[in-house]
C-alpha cells in the first residue's frame, strides 16, 4: 500500500497547521518513490534524470535527508555534523548530497527517520527560540523560520518530483 495521505488541518494552532503541511508534503514525496502497490521503485528508475537537468528522485531524497539533518541537528541544536555528511568532501562536490552512492533503501530509511526527528523537535519547542549555531553569514534562525523554510524546501522539490516521476512511468498526481 502506498504511503497514506492525510490532508493538512484546516484549523488549529500555528504548529498544528505548519507541521501538518510539512508532513503532507513529505508523504506526497514518499509516494513519488513508490509503485502503485506501495513497493519502492527500482533504484535504476529513481536514478533516472530528465535532461537537461541531472536531478533524480534518488538524489532528491538524499538532498531532503541532508536538509532535515542540517537544519535540525547542525543549525537548530548546534550539534557537530553527523554522518554521512561529516565525511562528505563538499569542496570536491558542492552538491554531494544529490549524488549519494548509498542504496536507495538506506536513503529512504534515513530520510524517514530524519523527518520524524525534525517533526518531534519542532512539536516540542517554542518557535520563538533561536538556533544554537549561526550559518556562514553569522545569522541565527528562529524555529518558526526553519519550519516555514521546510515547507518551502519540500514544496519546491515536489514540483521537480512530479516531472521526474512522470518521466519514469507516466504516473501523475499524488
Amino acid at each position: 500500500m502506498k504511503t497514506p495521505l492525510v490532508d493538512p488541518p484546516l484549523t488549529g494552532n500555528e504548529k498544528e497547521v505548519v507541521l501538518g503541511y510539512i508532513a503532507f508534503q513529505q508523504d506526497v514525496f514518499l509516494r513519488k518513490l513508490q509503485a502503485s502497490d506501495g513497493s519502492w521503485l527500482a533504484e535504476g528508475s529513481l536514478s533516472r534524470a530528465l535532461p537537461p537537468s541531472s536531478m533524480t528522485l534518488k538524489g532528491m531524497a538524499a538532498h531532503l535527508w541532508f536538509v532535515e539533518d542540517y537544519w535540525r541537528d547542525y543549525i537548530l541544536l548546534g550539534n557537530p555534523e553527523m554522518e554521512p555528511w561529516a565525511s562528505t568532501d563538499w569542496n570536491l562536490d558542492p552538491d554531494a548530497d544529490w549524488h549519494s552512492t548509498l542504496p536507495i533503501e538506506i536513503i529512504i530509511k534515513e530520510l524517514k527517520l530524519s523527518t520524524n526527528k525534525t517533526r518531534e523537535l519542532l512539536q516540542g519547542t517554542d518557535w520563538d527560540d533561536v538556533s544554537k549555531r549561526a550559518n556562514g553569514e553569522g545569522n541565527h534562525f528562529s524555529y518558526r523560520w526553519v519550519a516555514l523554510h521546510l515547507i518551502e524546501e519540500w514544496g519546491r522539490h515536489l514540483g521537480h518530483a512530479d516531472l521526474l516521476r512522470e518521466n519514469i512511468d507516466g504516473e501523475t498526481g499524488d
